[in-house]
């Protein structure tokens, strides 16, 4: 399972780890995604998830709390610049 990360002008894929939240995905990989609380409260951590889903999807909801939504398909698109799919 591949995710890749868009942050600012970066664009990094890297390998899951089976039950790691995209969060700590893009923390192991040493990126720099915005996010505070870790708890799901904040929002801060909040991306647009481009291709694939995660734990997260409900009714086709593509805007994801990073730090909570683990992925569910082979392939994730996580874009952190976009908070919404408009």
């Amino acid at each position: 399972m591949k995710v890749k990360f868009i942050i600012g002008d970066q664009t990094t894929e890297v390998v899951a780890e089976e039950g790691r939240t995209l969060l700590d995905l893009a923390l192991i990989a040493q990126l720099t995604p915005p996010y505070s609380c870790m708890e799901g409260r904040c929002g801060t951590c909040e991306a647009l998830i481009e291709e694939g889903k995660t734990s997260q999807d409900v009714e086709g909801a593509r805007i994801v709390r990073t730090c909570q939504a683990v992925p569910w398909s082979d392939y994730v698109v996580v874009n952190y610049n976009k908070k919404s799919s408009s």
